[in-house]
């Protein structure tokens, strides 16, 4: 992704999460759907407490474990 960066002068990220302390529970996801994921995950967050994020995919081809672990919090189980 740097050297995108470096050819286009925008930088592109593979991933992007939303952050909320102490969560157990992830979504993945990518495309439209996201927005809609991420309205609900702030209102479970606040409404009933609920840890849960949001990890939003940008480039999936080709796969890239070292960045996709790399952003997974800890406190994601299994």
């Amino acid at each position: 992704m740097p050297e995108i960066t470096k050819m286009t002068g925008r930088e592109y990220i593979h991933s992007h999460i939303m952050v909320h302390a102490d969560a157990q529970n992830i979504i993945i996801a990518m495309g439209s759907v996201t927005e809609t994921i991420k309205e609900t995950v702030d209102y479970l967050a606040k409404s009933r407490a609920e840890k849960l994020e949001l990890l939003q995919v940008h480039l999936y081809r080709p796969f890239s474990p070292k960045y996709f672990f790399k952003i997974l919090p800890p406190t994601v189980n299994g």
